[in-house]
């Protein structure tokens, strides 16, 4: 049984005045054509499938295609939750034209109980996938509740007891095929600087050591930098964004392949190909010019035109130095999106 692990699409995303969806479509058409030649069983896609909850049209078109394309594919199943990011209620409105026995959107955490469970069949085996939903702190505290009972202090405690409640009574145990996929803080990670921050009442983050007994694997969704968050018992990777969300991402982008034989687990990343440059420079009066040539040209074709942005630090103000930086980048076929000119003891934009 092969999985892919991906997350954290923000279909309808825009860098500054820059739409992301060409980006996202090269990318869901890599994916595609990675799962074919993988031979994947299964996508689990942990979260942030929208960049927001009211996506635009363009972007849920992508969105419903890259289904149509999957349903087209009778090997290929669909396991799907949402993120902070999304309207769960919206995405799930899409489930009465969809195969429920191949795409499935995860429910929230008071329809799941907790932890909503799906037993996968695949080529005479089963694969276990635990989703724990993304939830807020209302969420929380309506599901562990009655509130008026509940010290801060004993939210963490109660939200464990629960969980463990759930997956007892499901007959969960890492001796079968299983993973969870969880879009939230767990454990100690590096953000990309590009997420949105979350906070729970009563939880800094989830532990993913507690999932030990019953999970083999985490597939982390909400932190855009690919890592690893848990090495062992069980093993926990944000596989991050498939594209940079700004211009300060510099990490390589990955997708996760999982493969089970019984409650055997193997994992590796891939690399996401880099469908559009996006470059950030940092310079000064006398070598901005230097950098910008520096950069490779726009080569044409059906190559994505490359993104620029360029930190100048300066004495002081300098009139007219934006035009001719736009200027250069024109000439060589770049989009200049942004040029932040840090004045030497204090900062402004220009």
């Amino acid at each position: 049984m092969k999985v892919i692990h991906t997350s954290d699409w923000h279909l309808g995303k825009k860098l500054f005045r820059v739409d992301r969806i060409p980006e996202q479509e090269k990318f869901l058409q890599w994916l595609l054509e990675t799962a074919d030649q993988e031979e994947i069983d299964l996508i689990c896609i942990s979260g942030d499938i929208f960049d927001t909850p009211h996506p635009p049209i363009h972007a849920i078109e992508t969105w419903h295609e890259f289904l149509a394309k999957v349903c087209k594919t009778p090997s290929l199943s669909i396991v799907a939750m949402g993120g902070n990011h999304d309207s769960l209620r919206f995405i799930q409105s899409s489930m009465p034209l969809l195969d429920k026995k191949r795409i499935h959107i995860a429910k929230s955490l008071q329809q799941a109980d907790g932890i909503d469970i799906c037993r996968i069949p695949i080529k005479g085996q089963e694969l276990i996938v635990g989703i724990l939903p993304y939830f807020t702190s209302h969420e929380l505290l309506n599901w562990i509740g009655p509130i008026e009972d509940l010290e801060e202090s004993n939210i963490e405690t109660q939200f464990y007891r629960k969980l463990q409640g759930k997956l007892i009574s499901e007959g969960i145990t890492k001796d079968a095929a299983t993973l969870l996929m969880g879009h939230h803080l767990y454990g100690k990670f590096q953000s990309a600087g590009s997420e949105q921050v979350v906070g729970l009442s009563g939880i800094d983050s989830i532990d993913p050591r507690f999932f030990s007994p019953y999970f083999q694997y985490l597939a982390l969704g909400h932190i855009h930098r690919y890592q690893t968050v848990c090495k062992e018992s069980p093993q926990a990777v944000y596989c991050g964004s498939p594209i940079p969300m700004r211009f300060s991402e510099k990490t390589k982008k990955k997708i996760q392949i999982l493969e089970f034989e019984q409650a055997r687990m193997t994992n590796r990343s891939l690399e996401i190909p880099e469908f559009r440059k996006l470059y950030q420079i940092q310079c000064d009066q006398d070598n901005w010019k230097q950098q910008i040539q520096e950069l490779d040209d726009f080569p044409g074709d059906n190559a994505m035109t490359p993104l620029v942005e360029v930190n100048l630090t300066l004495d002081q103000p300098t009139h007219g130095l934006n035009e001719n930086i736009r200027g250069l980048c024109e000439d060589k076929g770049l989009d200049l999106l942004l040029v932040n000119q840090i004045i030497k003891g204090s900062e402004s934009k220009g």
